[in-house]
């Protein structure tokens, strides 16, 4: 027999198991932990026939983790209810704490029931597909830095200096190519480190290509188009912020959007930045300073007349340019006031937020 009421299942998906229990709307006497199975589709398709054999209305609910959002689309294709979570911070065990894992499935049940989770939002396929590159073509970058950063090292412990900072270009590059050192095994680590940093530098353009051929038929990409119109932000940099962030129309105000990015200078102590909120995403963070130092620099008095040349709407040229001409004069103010440079660049990137907020409310894409 089918029961006609809702019964939420809560589910702890790890690496190899999922635990399932389940909580009815009413009968709260009725909680209970139902099952672990294998962390496989199939396995789980079969409990999820099961479960509507005996119950008409279910509604699933699970934290976001390693697993992906494949059980979420599953779910979504059968026309069945899911949420998911952000996962809840992780405590300090003790020595003789044992993890639980039924417990945390049933009490994700129960908060479910009396509406106490707030669900994030799941992006589409081909979002998380981008922001995969997104974060491909940033450890390409670190790995590029990594390099350069050991050859600086290696030339310091050598005792070897250049007459100009290095600024890795085809000139550098060929004198450093051209160096010979009294033993041949530091030769031979010198070439090693050389053609570490050949890969890293071959692999990023690679994937830069990659992505802004993709990126162009990507469905966000007029959104991607019109944030290029903020100063110090580039291509990479715009897709980096649309794929993290998704579709900023779901936030109601631009203050949301900001507590939900975690950009928070440290109002205790000017010398520290704190990056709270939810995501803590240390590759939107880089990405939204390394704008903000552009804007360190004075106001161009050309930009808006570029920016119309190249095609963007009108109203998101003027909102660039009113951000431009705001946070030039804000970051000086911010100086003249003894603020300390790190600091100034957390406020200028939460600000900056606050306008690419208002350039998405005026783009439409599907």
């Amino acid at each position: 027999m089918t029961n006609t009421e809702t019964v939420f299942v809560g589910l702890k998906i790890k690496r190899d198991t999922i635990d399932i229990a389940f909580a009815p709307n009413h009968c709260r006497g009725e909680d209970r932990f139902y099952t672990t199975i294998p962390a496989k589709m199939t396995t789980f398709a079969k409990v999820v026939a099961e479960l509507q054999a005996r119950h008409k209305s279910l509604y699933f609910v699970y934290e976001a983790g390693s697993c992906g959002y494949d059980f979420y689309h599953f779910l979504s294709e059968q026309e069945i209810a899911c949420d998911v979570i952000a996962p809840a911070p992780k405590t300090r065990k003790t020595r003789h704490s044992i993890d639980r894992y039924d417990r945390d499935a049933l009490e994700l049940a129960r908060l479910q029931r009396i509406g106490g989770l707030t669900p994030i939002c799941v992006p589409r396929l081909e979002d998380e597909a981008m922001r995969d590159l997104v974060r491909c073509c940033e450890e390409a970058r670190f790995s590029r830095s990594n390099a350069r950063r050991q050859i600086k090292h290696f030339l310091k412990r050598s005792g070897i200096q250049h007459d100009r900072d290095l600024t890795w270009s085809y000139e550098q590059l060929h004198w450093l190519d051209n160096l010979q050192f009294a033993v041949p095994a530091q030769t031979i680590a010198f070439k090693e480190y050389l053609d570490m940093l050949a890969v890293a530098g071959k692999r990023l353009k690679r994937l830069e290509q990659h992505l802004e051929v993709i990126a162009k038929n990507w469905r966000m990409w007029p959104l991607v188009e019109s944030y290029q119109a903020l100063r110090g932000v580039h291509l990479l940099a715009a897709v980096t912020m649309a794929a993290e962030l998704g579709d900023l129309r779901r936030f109601d105000t631009p203050r949301k959007l900001q507590n939900y990015a975690g950009l928070n200078p440290d109002k205790n102590d000017s010398q520290n930045i704190t990056i709270s909120g939810k995501t803590k995403n240390a590759i939107l963070t880089k990405v939204l300073f390394e704008a903000a130092w552009a804007y360190s620099k004075p106001a161009g008095t050309t930009s808006m007349v570029t920016r119309l040349l190249t095609g963007l709407p009108r109203p998101v040229v003027e909102i660039s340019r009113k951000a431009e001409l705001r946070l030039c004069t804000r970051y000086r103010k911010l100086m003249s006031e003894g603020t300390s440079h790190e600091l100034a660049l957390a406020k200028i990137a939460r600000e900056l937020l606050r306008y690419a907020w208002s350039i998405s409310q005026e783009i439409t894409f599907h």
